[in-house]
């Protein structure tokens, strides 16, 4: 039988442990999808905290929902 890759490398000839690249960039990159989103969230009043923020505006400008065909709520 035989087995793929596990991602890590332990060694009985001293304390090593040899950890892939490609593992430690996947688990960085789920890390961040998991505490990106939720740090968001967790603020003061929720998602609704940096609505009026200017990185929120150059992101999603106005006419992006108008070209959506969105209706307006505040003018």
């Amino acid at each position: 039988m035989r087995r793929s890759f596990l991602g890590f490398t332990v060694s009985r000839a001293g304390a090593r442990l040899k950890v892939a690249d490609q593992a430690i960039d996947k688990l960085k990159a789920r890390v961040r999808a998991l505490t990106g989103v939720w740090n968001a969230s967790k603020t003061a009043h929720g998602p609704w905290r940096i609505s009026k923020t200017s990185a929120l505006t150059a992101a999603l400008p106005r006419r992006t929902f108008q070209h959506m065909g969105l209706p307006e709520l505040a003018a």
